[in-house]
């Protein structure tokens, strides 16, 4: 299985899917074993593939973790888009926080990131609620399977419509006995209903509302060519060039139903899994992109005063320098202030229990 130097490797640009695969990595000078594997699901409601392909990262995935966190991304969104300087950002804070044998999992529901997902026609009628059941099959799955620990601090991060997803996530894993530390949603398509249906994002999707509705009767997908991805996940055609690894590692076509879903959505889809939450003391954590080209401006503050209303300890940060894509390959500013985020979310431990962890290594020297 080791035919890859690297994670970033295990993606096919021209096939849009994973390869198998397995090994060791550097990431910022740190050795890390790799694996972007497929599990079966074995059923397919709507959906042209029962393989789910997930990709794992730790220091060493033979060992337990002491912490992990767990990345949904969005329509039109495969893991491999996180797999470049996210990465890179999550590692290092994990370790920074203490933690000596982090992991991160990428999840690609639905049969993203397959062969047959990228080839299929039916990915066009994939509901959301069809990806939401998938991630909680997928979840049960993991954890029975070890490639989740039930014991270790879990933070999940959601981006664009895959915040739905990690809802979903940690609701299931709630369910399962899983420790879940934290909630952080990128840039988040909520459950806020007509949320969508203002300005800024019916005008960036212009071309794509109404085409959609013609495509769930033929069943094919919604396409989205480079320009199009560009205009609508980085803002214009200045960032044409930055843009192009993002998206060589999504999808040319996705599910129409569900970019009409969340459009249209009319009914909150959470209330019980947020009533779990605030007993519970769960943190959400929504990141605002200032750069946005898609998301309506008020959706991510409306998004924290509807989990509030409801007792969640939620709040509302800016990723000041970041578009609707979180990039591939991001600039000094970029990395620095997602750096900064990082050490406001991911904490995994108390500073005091952090501090008596260090001075303990500081002993030992």
């Amino acid at each position: 299985m080791n035919r890859n130097s690297s994670v970033r490797d295990a993606w096919d640009i021209e096939h849009r899917c994973y390869i198998p695969g397995s090994g060791k990595m550097e990431i910022e000078g740190t050795p890390y074993d790799w694996e972007a594997s497929k599990i079966n699901v074995r059923y397919h409601p709507n959906m042209s593939t029962t393989d789910r392909v997930v990709v794992r990262v730790a220091p060493s995935l033979s060992r337990l973790h002491d912490g992990q966190v767990v990345v949904n991304m969005g329509w039109d969104e495969s893991t491999a888009m996180a797999e470049g300087d996210f990465l890179a950002a999550v590692m290092a804070q994990l370790r920074r926080v203490g933690a000596e044998n982090p992991m991160y999992v990428g999840v690609n529901p639905s049969g993203k990131g397959t062969e047959r997902y990228a080839g299929g026609k039916d990915v066009g009628r994939i509901k959301i609620a069809d990806e939401l059941g998938d991630i909680r099959t997928i979840v049960r799955r993991l954890l029975k399977d070890g490639a989740l620990s039930a014991k270790a601090k879990t933070y999940i991060i959601g981006h664009s419509m895959g915040a739905l997803s990690s809802m979903a996530m940690a609701g299931q894993m709630k369910t399962e006995g899983a420790q879940v530390a934290g909630i952080l949603n990128f840039a988040p398509i909520t459950d806020e209903p007509l949320g969508l249906v203002r300005g800024r994002f019916l005008w960036a999707c212009r071309k794509h509302v109404l085409p959609a509705v013609i495509r769930l009767v033929t069943g094919e997908g919604m396409p989205l060519n480079h320009a199009d991805y560009n205009r609508m996940m980085f803002g214009g055609p200045a960032d044409l060039e930055s843009s192009l690894p993002n998206f060589q590692r999504g999808f040319p076509t996705d599910s129409g139903k569900r970019f009409l879903e969340a459009t249209l959505t009319i009914r909150r889809m959470f209330d019980e899994i947020l009533a779990d939450f605030a007993r519970d003391g769960t943190p959400v954590t929504v990141i605002k992109h200032g750069k946005e080209s898609i998301i309506p401006a008020k959706m991510p503050g409306n998004h924290v005063d509807y989990m509030n209303s409801r007792g969640v300890d939620a709040k509302l940060l800016t990723w000041v320098s970041a578009p609707h894509a979180i990039p591939f390959e991001m600039t000094a500013v970029q990395r620095a202030e997602l750096d900064s985020l990082l050490c406001l979310t991911l904490t995994l431990a108390s500073k005091e229990s952090f501090r008596i962890k260090q001075n303990e290594k500081a002993l030992l020297i």
